[in-house]
């Protein structure tokens, strides 16, 4: 199956959740970043605004305040077509940006990350990712360190390789609501 149909297809089986499961399943990812081993190594973490049919981590990031965690979300730049990231140190540090996505309002930093939190359509369990199409977190990602873990709902996980191609970011980590799988020998 092409990457069209794959994300028309998980688009579909995420139409299916309630926003009650999905505040539930949400709730069950953040215990399971929150649990992970290698969450006290990371100081630094860029995350992601939720859409509506993404997991919302809102809890998760209450938590990295509370524990003096940085933490960066992606913010576009209208002169470069790019995202970069930029500091938040409240939930309450964001405005409408340019996709009417919630960003910071702070400017764009680029710092090191340690832990990459990546949204998706379609994940596979070798860690690959088909995103919203634009390769908007493959240029975002490419060239940098730190833990990459994908975010998703276990109906988005597909047990079947996808296709992926030299450009495209690969995960280290997928963390869904039914558990986490590592994917590159973290």
């Amino acid at each position: 199956m092409d990457k069209v149909s794959l994300r028309s297809e998980s688009q579909y089986r995420l139409s299916l959740l309630t926003d009650q499961e999905k505040l539930k399943f949400s709730d069950s990812i953040c215990e399971h970043i929150q649990s992970a081993a290698f969450l006290s190594d990371c100081s630094s973490i860029a995350c992601y605004s939720a859409l509506s049919s993404e997991p919302n981590l809102s809890s998760f990031f209450q938590f990295c305040f509370d524990i003096g965690k940085e933490l960066y979300f992606p913010k576009f730049d209208l002169e470069s077509q790019e995202y970069g990231l930029s500091s938040v140190s409240d939930l309450s540090d964001f405005e409408l940006g340019a996709y009417k996505v919630l960003e910071p309002k702070n400017p764009i930093s680029n710092p090191s990350i340690d832990l990459w939190l990546v949204p998706g359509v379609v994940f596979d369990l070798i860690g690959n990712r088909i995103g919203r199409g634009k390769g908007f977190y493959d240029r975002l990602l490419d060239g940098q360190s730190g833990i990459k873990c994908g975010i998703s709902f276990h109906t988005q996980i597909l047990h079947t390789p996808i296709p992926s191609n030299s450009h495209d970011q690969k995960m280290d980590i997928l963390i869904s609501d039914k558990q986490m799988y590592v994917t590159m020998g973290i």
